[in-house]
């Protein structure tokens, strides 16, 4: 992915007029953070699935309606929650890579100008430009760490109460009212002792491990919002890089100057 992206940008980027002061520190910072996180993230979005899936079944007829139902509808609630959370820390990271670039070229053109700043005496308006950068960049750091810090939070604590969501549904299971067990192959309670334990052991085991996809799933919203961050950055790199409609050649008229030249 790294690859073949950077050769496509670089291509874009050298066959364009320079329209972004940037755009090295985009190709080579930004789509390599891109590329990672995605390659973090396709190894859940693959076995989370699969899990959910077949969990999904196990504890419908082991338990019942009541077991998916309830997993399903705690997390979907998470998820959502999550997806809220991250635009937040998404912006925060957009943000600290546009003050990473601006600080970035106020030390290139520092050594590109440095005789005319010396001639000039701009050595102290330089420093507190430099420092009013170093601020905003700090700033922005700080900011993508709160947002990092609450999304991670969220989703631990998400994961947390998942186990609470599972000794509630084979609590409802064993002491509720028969049509919650509706879908299962045989109820989990039981008259016989020995069998009621197994019986909640097994279903507990299957609705843990339901609950454990899940976790999986929501603990990548910090990266989602990396990669949502990321992604921003490129595509406003490839809009400004990308020539408008009125600077793309006409060939109806280029073949008028042909002709009139051929005249």
């Amino acid at each position: 992915w790294t690859g073949k992206l950077t050769n496509e940008l670089a291509e874009v980027d050298a066959s364009t007029s320079p329209q972004s002061e940037d755009a090295d520190q985009r190709i080579a910072g930004d789509l390599h953070g891109m590329c990672e996180k995605m390659s973090k993230l396709s190894k859940k979005i693959i076995t989370a699935p699969l899990t959910v899936i077949f969990y999904t079944y196990l504890s419908l007829v082991t338990v019942g309606w009541i077991a998916p139902a309830a997993v399903y509808t705690f997390y979907c609630l998470g998820m959502g929650i999550g997806w809220v959370l991250q635009r937040p820390a998404a912006a925060a990271l957009q943000r600290l890579q546009l003050r990473e670039g601006e600080f970035r070229r106020g030390h290139l053109t520092v050594r590109e100008w440095a005789e005319e700043v010396a001639i000039l005496r701009g050595g102290a308006a330089e420093r507190r430009r430099a420092d009013e950068g170093a601020e905003k960049l700090c700033e922005a750091q700080r900011r993508l760490a709160f947002w990092h810090a609450v999304v991670k939070a969220f989703s631990d604590a998400f994961a947390y109460y998942g186990s609470i969501v599972n000794y509630a549904v084979v609590a409802a299971a064993v002491f509720g009212p028969a049509w919650l067990t509706l879908g299962a192959k045989k109820p989990v309670w039981t008259s016989d002792a020995g069998q009621l334990a197994s019986n909640v052991s097994e279903a507990s085991f299957y609705c843990l491990y339901l609950v454990h996809g899940f976790s999986e799933i929501c603990s990548l919203a910090t990266d989602l919002a990396d990669l949502r961050g990321y992604s921003r950055r490129l595509a406003r790199l490839l809009a400004a890089l990308s020539p408008s409609p009125a600077e793309q050649p006409d060939a109806g008229a280029a073949a008028d100057a042909v002709g009139r030249r051929r005249l």
